[in-house]
């Protein structure tokens, strides 16, 4: 089937169609997802594919499937990596309980150390 079948037969509810548009694409978006965002891509390919079938009945047509859903990785990528700054995964590891919380001594260049009662 030719992309713009499979996207109207996706819109229209058959999951098969959506299935081979996953099985399609999803090879394109991990690479394009792995090469900005190496350590959780296969999670943000799932995150793309997710966000994409939600907006899929809005899709128009305008644009090529593949370029869409390249943008739509994109902005995936993009809120990972403002997610990643304002909370960094090594405290998020100690907030969640998989990591030790962090001593005093570990604040190089602070004779007192980090402040922490």
């Amino acid at each position: 089937m030719t992309e713009r079948i499979l996207v109207q037969a996706a819109q229209s509810g058959r999951s098969e169609a959506t299935d081979e548009l996953v099985e399609r694409y999803y090879p394109r978006v991990y690479s394009f997802v792995a090469t900005l965002q190496s350590g959780d891509a296969e999670d943000l390919t799932q995150e793309v594919f997710a966000r994409a079938l939600g907006a899929l009945p809005r899709f128009n047509g305008e644009y090529q499937f593949g370029a869409w859903l390249l943008q739509i990785a994109r902005n995936v990528c993009i809120d990972e990596a403002r997610r990643q700054v304002r909370r960094p995964r090594r405290w998020y590891r100690w907030l969640s309980g998989s990591a030790h919380a962090p001593s005093r001594s570990r604040c190089p260049g602070r004779a007192s150390g980090c402040g922490w009662s």
